[in-house]
């Protein structure tokens, strides 16, 4: 099972008990307690690995900082095609065009230094699987910040 994966056990009894576990981050106990116009009273015992569950029920999950790291990269690549137009139809001269990047480089220049560990860099990889455009190397590591060689290298060294 890989990590982030969640296995799910109903047993049946008066007070369904339901077993979430996720591999090497953390194992849950839920128990129904009860259920009545829609609402459901529940009772959770969570066993986790440092701050793991909380950051997972908070939004602070590698797969969600991923995705919003490409979400921003994606922005920022836009940013830098729609200020490629203007200087293509003579809205702003190349030396404006030069000058707005180089003023404001965050806004139009996808930084690709970040160094993931294997476990970001397994979510990036089955998130890629779903995010459009992503076809090469090069597109994998821009989307996510990715440094470059440091894949390369990671790649090299499980594929040898």
């Amino acid at each position: 099972m890989d990590n982030k994966d969640i296995t799910i056990n109903i047993q049946e009894s008066s007070c369904p008990e339901t077993t979430m576990i996720i591999t090497d981050a953390y194992q849950a106990q839920v128990q129904t307690l009860s259920q009545k116009e829609g609402w459901v009273l529940q009772q959770a015992t969570v066993i986790s690995k440092d701050d793991v569950f909380l950051k997972t029920i908070s939004g602070e999950s590698d797969a969600i900082k991923l995705l919003l790291k490409a979400v921003n990269n994606r922005t920022v690549e836009r940013n830098y095609f729609k200020l490629y137009c203007e200087m293509l139809d003579s809205s702003i001269a190349e030396e404006e065009f030069d000058k707005l990047i180089e003023l404001n480089e965050n806004d139009y220049i996808v930084s690709e230094t970040d160094e993931p560990n294997d476990n970001q860099i397994k979510m990036a990889f089955r998130l890629s699987e779903h995010i459009k455009g992503v076809n090469s190397l090069n597109d994998f590591t821009a989307l996510f910040s990715f440094n470059a060689k440091k894949i390369e290298a990671l790649l090299e060294k499980n594929y040898e």
